[in-house]
């Protein structure tokens, strides 16, 4: 199977710093396995889509991200640390 060229997408990068941010989207990923310094284990993940209200495309749609976290509200984890922002 041949892959088909690259083509450059018209992809916007939000603007960086502190944004205020809507959750609109909370996804439950499951049970997923994965592998750190080679000891596999099962974590729950899930995936956050966050909208920036104020921060606008050039198609005049508001930025939306999307983040995949561990379900852990140990202090820390990166979940615990964006959610006490």
């Amino acid at each position: 199977m041949k892959m088909p060229d690259a083509k450059g997408g018209d992809f916007e990068l939000a603007p960086a710093g502190a944004q205020l941010a809507i959750c609109i989207r909370l996804i439950d990923l499951g049970t997923q396995q994965t592998e750190f310094k080679g000891e596999r284990k099962l974590q729950r993940k899930i995936m956050i889509g966050w909208e920036l209200p104020f921060e606008k495309t050039k198609k005049g749609e508001p930025f939306i991200h999307y983040k995949r976290y561990t379900l852990s509200s140990h202090e820390k984890s990166t979940l615990r640390k964006h959610l006490e922002m």
